[in-house]
Formats: C-alpha cells, sequence, structure tokens
C-alpha cells in the first residue's frame, strides 16, 4: 500500500486554501494616500524618474519612488510591481540592514503573489514577503513605519496564513506608543491603525472589539476616507 505524506497532504491543502482565497483578495495596504490615477502623484513619479536618471545611486529617490510603485501596484497596477522591485532591492543591496527598505519589499512580494496567475509561484511569493517583513522587525522592533507596513498587509493577507494575531500585536504596539508619546501619528493615520485592528479583530471573530475600534476610527479622523469605510463595516 501506498503511503500519504502528510506533509504533501498539509501542503497541497494549504495552497488549494491559499488559491480560493488570495484569487480574489482585496487590496493590499497601499501606500499612505497614494491615489495611481492622481495627476500629482504622476507628476511625481515622472519627477523622481527624472532625477534618478542624473543620480541613479540615490537611495533616498529609489525609496521615495518604490514606495509610490508599491502604492500603485496595491491598487492593481501589475506593471508598478515590475518598477517598484529593482528599487527595493537596489537599496538592500547597499544596505541589506535596512529594515524599513526590507519591509516595504516584503510587502510587494506578497502583491506579487496576489498578481501572479501561477497557484505554486503565488504561494512563494507571499511566503518570501511574510519572511521579509518578519526579518526587518526583527532588525528594528521599534520602528514605527517597519510595524505599519507589517500590520496593514498581514491584515490583508487571507486568514488562511494565520497573520491575524500579527497584525494585531503590531498595531496595538503602535497604539501604546502612541499613548506613551503623543503626536507618533497623524489623525488619518491612527485612524487606520483602528480600521484595521478592527477588521483583524472581526476576521478572528471578535465583532465587538472589531466594532470599538471601526467606532474610534471614525472619531478620530471623521469625514476621512478611513472613516468612511469603517461607518460602512459598521453598517451605519
Amino acid at each position: 500500500m501506498m503511503r500519504v505524506n502528510r506533509k504533501t497532504i498539509a501542503t497541497t491543502m494549504a495552497m488549494l486554501i491559499f488559491v480560493v482565497l488570495y484569487i480574489s483578495s482585496a487590496t493590499l495596504f497601499a501606500s499612505g494616500n497614494v491615489d495611481s490615477e492622481d495627476t500629482k502623484t504622476q507628476n511625481k513619479v515622472l519627477e523622481l524618474e527624472s532625477l534618478l536618471e542624473e543620480d541613479p545611486q540615490n537611495t533616498k529617490l529609489c525609496m521615495e519612488l518604490a514606495i509610490i510603485y508599491h502604492g500603485k501596484a496595491a491598487d492593481g497596477e501589475k506593471q508598478a510591481i515590475e518598477k517598484a522591485e529593482p528599487l527595493f532591492k537596489k537599496i538592500l543591496d547597499a544596505e541589506p540592514n535596512n529594515a524599513e527598505v526590507r519591509a516595504w519589499y516584503g510587502s510587494l512580494l506578497t502583491i506579487k503573489g496576489r498578481e501572479d496567475w501561477f497557484p505554486p509561484a503565488k504561494l512563494f511569493y507571499v511566503i518570501q514577503g511574510i519572511q521579509q517583513m518578519d526579518r526587518a522587525v526583527e532588525l528594528s522592533p521599534d520602528s514605527t513605519s517597519v510595524r505599519l507596513v507589517r500590520a496593514h498587509t498581514s491584515v490583508a493577507l487571507p486568514y488562511a496564513f494565520g497573520r491575524n494575531n500579527v497584525a494585531i500585536k503590531d498595531f496595538e504596539y503602535l497604539l501604546t506608543l502612541d499613548e506613551s508619546k503623543p503626536g507618533q501619528f497623524d489623525a488619518n493615520t491612527l485612524a487606520g491603525i483602528y480600521l484595521d485592528l478592527g477588521k483583524a479583530y472581526s476576521q478572528g471573530g471578535d465583532k465587538d472589539k472589531a466594532r470599538e475600534n471601526w467606532q474610534k476610527a471614525m472619531d478620530i479622523a471623521p469625514g476621512s476616507k478611513e472613516a468612511v469605510e469603517a461607518n460602512s463595516l459598521l453598517g451605519n
């Protein structure tokens, strides 16, 4: 009788779950308020591309442009992945311990996994992205930017990846930091934290905490896109 390899079965099941859940997954964490159709953003891209042609080794310019491309990729612009990835890699080649760049690169890889058509490749890129983000937090556990990227990306991933508790841990850490040192984040950033923290609690089955955090998102930044989404999630 042929022996069944349990590890193979587990891997296959995980892949099937991934394919079912992630092919139509919601948009992943976008960088700030970047709008891929916004004229101002497009002009900024052209400006940065021009500056990089003159100074291709300028890591600050590379990072700024890569983050904008990340936002476009998160919004579904597939070509932006191909533009952002080499920029992040260029910086990491020069600065392998740059935690913020590694976090953004990891987030981009999860988007690359979302957009790839081949199931094993989709799974591979997402796992690689998760590992990159976790490594970034290991390198700089107190970095608010690193925690924000990992948290928002984690809550956007399908629940089957087991990143829900990671997102909650990161968001709670950031809120504790803001309580101890007020002014760490602007109103929209805080609203975004409460919004996605609510999503994380909702995915985990804690509807009361979810609603509590969505209400806080509305109270902190009324009229913002975060507040509008929170209001919708509350069913108002």
